[in-house]
C-alpha cells in the first residue's frame, strides 16, 4: 500500500505538475493567486489600523535576467469603498527586496494628497450611538504581467494600545482578478448566502462586533439604500430565537455594526449578546443571488474586559453558501425556531 501511494503521488506531480496551487476557481480558499484583494480601515485621529503582508511563495529568485534589476512588479490600486480608484502605486519585489512586502492602511492613506485622503472617509457606527471617522477602502495588488499564482495576502486588524490584535488572509485571486466584479479568473466567488457569527461581550466603550462585507458591485441606489443590495434572513441568539432582518449593503465594501442590528428582545438588553445570523443575498428586493459577483465577509470581534489580560479580538471569515439555500430560504436552519414578537 505504502509504495502504490508513492507511486501515486509521483504520478499526480507528472500529470498536473509540481508546485501548483490551483484549487477551484470561483470558491473562497485559501491558495496563492495572482493577484491579491484586501479590505483595509483605520482611524482618523486614532489607533485602529489594518497591517498586510504581501508574499510570493514561488520559490523562484526574484530576477528575470541578468540586466533586469526587477522582476516582479504590481500596481496597487486603492479604491473607496463606493469601488472609484482614487490612488495608485507601484510595488516591486526586486532582487535587492525580501520575498514579502508590508504596508499598512495609516501609511497608505498619509501618502496621499488630502483631497484623495477625504475620499475614503467615513463614519462608522461602533457601539449604538456612538460613531466615529475611519478610512475605509480596499485595495488590490494587480501584477498583469505575472501570469502564474504566487501571491498570498496577510492581513492584521490591530488597534496594539488598546490591547486588540487580530488577523485574516486577504482574497488572492487565480489567475487574475478582474476588477469589475472583482472576478477570480472571470468567476464569481458568489454566495447565495451567508451565516455569520455575532457575538458582543459586554457594553464597555471598545466592545463591539463588525460584519465587514466586500462585493464586487455597489448597490443600485445610495439615495434608498433600502432598495439596493441588502441581506435579508433571520438573526438568532444562540437558543434559535430569530428575528427577520433586512440589512442594507449600498457599497462596495460594507462596515456593519451588527449590535445596532440585533432586536433587544433577544437578549433583554443583557450582555453578552451572541449569536448567528442566516442571510440570503439580494439585489433591490429581488430573490436573486449575488451570481455576477463576488461577496467576501468577516466577522470583527473585539471585547474591552477590566484587565489588559481580558481584552481580546479575533476576525472570522464568514461561512457561505454557493448554492441554493435548501428549500428556497433561510428559515430551513431551524427546524422550532421561535420569534419573539
Amino acid at each position: 500500500m505504502k509504495k502504490f501511494l508513492v507511486l501515486a503521488a509521483m504520478l499526480s506531480v507528472i500529470l498536473f505538475g509540481f508546485g501548483t496551487s490551483h484549487a477551484v476557481i470561483g470558491v473562497a480558499d485559501d491558495v496563492p493567486g495572482t493577484d491579491t484583494v484586501i479590505p483595509f480601515i483605520c482611524e482618523d485621529g486614532g489607533t485602529l489600523n489594518t497591517l498586510w503582508s504581501v508574499g510570493d511563495v514561488s520559490g523562484a529568485p526574484n530576477t528575470v535576467l541578468p540586466s533586469f534589476r526587477f522582476a516582479i512588479v504590481a500596481d496597487l490600486l486603492a479604491f473607496t469603498r463606493r469601488s472609484v480608484e482614487e490612488y495608485d502605486e507601484v510595488v516591486e519585489w526586486t532582487v535587492n527586496n525580501p520575498d514579502v512586502l508590508v504596508d499598512d492602511c495609516q501609511s497608505l492613506i498619509s501618502r496621499m494628497a488630502p483631497a484623495q485622503q477625504a475620499l475614503f472617509k467615513h463614519s462608522v457606527i461602533t457601539k449604538t450611538g456612538v460613531s466615529k471617522t475611519f478610512y475605509i477602502g480596499y485595495l488590490v495588488y494587480f501584477a498583469p504581467d505575472v501570469d502564474d499564482d504566487r501571491f498570498i495576502p496577510w492581513v492584521y486588524l490591530v488597534d496594539l494600545p488598546k490591547g486588540f490584535a487580530a488577523g485574516f488572509n486577504g482574497y488572492a485571486a487565480e489567475q487574475q482578478v478582474v476588477l469589475a466584479g472583482l472576478l477570480e479568473d472571470g468567476d464569481p466567488i458568489a454566495a447565495a448566502a451567508l451565516f455569520p457569527r455575532y457575538l458582543v461581550l459586554n457594553n464597555n466603550a471598545e466592545t463591539w462586533n463588525w460584519w465587514i462585507i466586500l462585493k464586487g458591485a455597489n448597490g443600485t441606489s445610495v439615495a434608498a439604500p433600502a432598495d439596493s443590495h441588502r441581506l435579508s434572513g433571520i438573526i438568532c441568539n444562540e437558543e434559535e430565537v430569530c428575528s427577520s432582518l433586512n440589512i442594507p449593503l449600498p457599497d462596495e465594501l460594507n462596515v456593519i455594526s451588527v449590535e445596532q442590528h440585533v432586536p433587544n428582545a433577544l437578549h433583554g438588553g443583557v450582555y453578552p449578546k451572541a449569536g448567528f445570523g442566516l442571510f440570503v443575498t439580494q439585489n433591490a428586493g429581488a430573490a436573486a443571488s449575488f451570481s455576477d459577483f463576488t461577496t467576501l465577509g468577516w466577522s470583527y470581534q473585539r471585547a474591552q474586559g477590566s484587565t489588559v489580560a481580558g481584552t481580546w479580538s479575533v476576525v472570522h471569515p464568514m461561512h457561505r453558501f454557493y448554492g441554493d439555500v435548501r428549500d428556497g430560504g433561510p428559515s430551513v436552519l431551524c427546524e422550532v425556531c421561535q420569534d419573539p414578537s
